[in-house]
């Protein structure tokens, strides 16, 4: 089993572009790549982060596959190979369980790249271009995979302040019965990410702020769950607010003591400010209007910090689980190619005997194994007394 790579480790956003594959170029390559006699099978998988080509081969298919996926692409195969990444044997089998697991991903455990990896193995399994190694290789990354999320921690710590600040106002408006959400820079980066984190959540009302002159306005222009006001209005919506979140590069304060304390005057409902900002542009002062409260960047930065703690010690118990799933699947693999010779290999046994199968295995086994097996063999005996 081979592998051939093109991500975000080793390829800038425009080479993954012309290296990425639909459906129907998957379909199409892999059909060709098969016709070829040193290849047995073939499963493309090829997300926004990575084109990955995984196959079955003699050693000379490495080769092969380079030079056809440069052809397929109309790009010369010299300047595609600086950006390629091979693995072969066990580190494919190893590379396409970390991929799989998310342990790959830009984002440390995601979960789509699971449902990405199962989508383009079922493409080439009904279509028939995979082999019985590949169907072992990526239904056992499969089913760790599952594993993994079941078992550890890693799909559900989040490490971006954005993500972060998200899970946060969710929270405060389940305990305060809240459902109105306020984001100034709404359009930003760390603001859209807000803003994407909750808008699948139907029974929160989002409010974003843009500047008339911000082209990116139109980000969530057409999306009924979030509407985009002008930031010049802000105060307009504060009271209504529930959250509110301030995510601006501004060099002045977004929110200022006077001017909350005036549009909040006689409002008798919890608030929550969350100050996102670098250095801060919500007024501390706000703070001594009753019912109010701020969580700043700093907040964020110490959770950030320790979910990260978190994803390492997690990290640590899924490469635990991923290796011995990995073992599992290559005694499986192992298996399943000596299984297709049994009748020979019965044959050579019954005209020698068994001597002749365990002093092979004597020259092929370390010491341990070899005790391990002769143990074994050995009880087999006495159970059968």
């Amino acid at each position: 089993m081979y592998c051939i790579s093109i991500s975000y480790k080793t390829a800038p956003v425009p080479i993954r572009q012309l290296f990425a594959f639909s459906a129907s170029e998957q379909l199409a390559f892999e059909k060709y790549i098969i016709s070829k006699q040193q290849i047995h099978g073939c499963v493309v998988i090829s997300t926004c982060n990575r084109s990955e080509i995984y196959f079955s081969g003699d050693k000379t298919s490495i080769t092969i596959v380079e030079n056809e996926v440069a052809q397929f692409k109309n790009i010369a195969p010299s300047n595609l190979r600086k950006y390629f990444h091979n693995y072969s044997k066990e580190g494919a089998l190893r590379h396409l369980f970390q991929v799989t697991s998310g342990l790959d991903s830009m984002v440390l455990g995601e979960d789509e790249i699971l449902r990405q990896v199962k989508d383009a193995y079922q493409l080439s399994l009904i279509n028939k271009y995979t082999s019985n190694e590949l169907n072992i290789a990526f239904q056992s990354a499969l089913s760790n995979a599952k594993l993994i999320k079941t078992d550890t921690k890693l799909s559900i710590t989040p490490v971006s302040i954005g993500t972060l600040t998200a899970n946060q106002v969710i929270d405060f408006l389940k305990t305060n019965r809240g459902s109105n959400i306020l984001i100034v820079g709404a359009t930003g980066k760390i603001g859209s990410i807000v803003i994407k984190n909750l808008y699948s959540k139907s029974e929160f009302n989002i409010i974003g702020t843009s500047r008339s002159h911000d082209n990116s306005k139109e980000l969530f222009a057409n999306n009924d769950k979030i509407k985009i006001v002008e930031y010049s209005d802000r105060y307009h919506y504060l009271k209504m607010a529930d959250v509110i979140v301030s995510a601006t590069t501004s060099p002045h304060y977004t929110f200022t003591y006077q001017e909350v304390a005036k549009e909040l005057k006689g409002s008798c409902k919890h608030k929550l400010f969350i100050d996102l900002a670098v250095p801060g542009d919500i007024d501390k002062e706000i703070l001594t209007i009753e019912g109010t409260s701020i969580i700043d960047i700093d907040y964020f930065e110490i959770a950030s910090k320790q979910n990260n703690l978190i994803k390492r010690k997690e990290l640590d118990r899924a490469e635990l689980i991923l290796d011995g799933c990995i073992e599992e699947t290559l005694k499986n693999i192992y298996f399943q190619e000596f299984y297709g010779n049994m009748d020979k290999v019965v044959k050579k046994v019954e005209e020698k005997g068994f001597p002749f199968i365990l002093y092979h295995l004597k020259e092929a086994l370390s010491s341990e194994q070899l005790k391990t097996l002769l143990d074994s063999l050995q009880n087999m005996n006495e159970e059968n007394k």
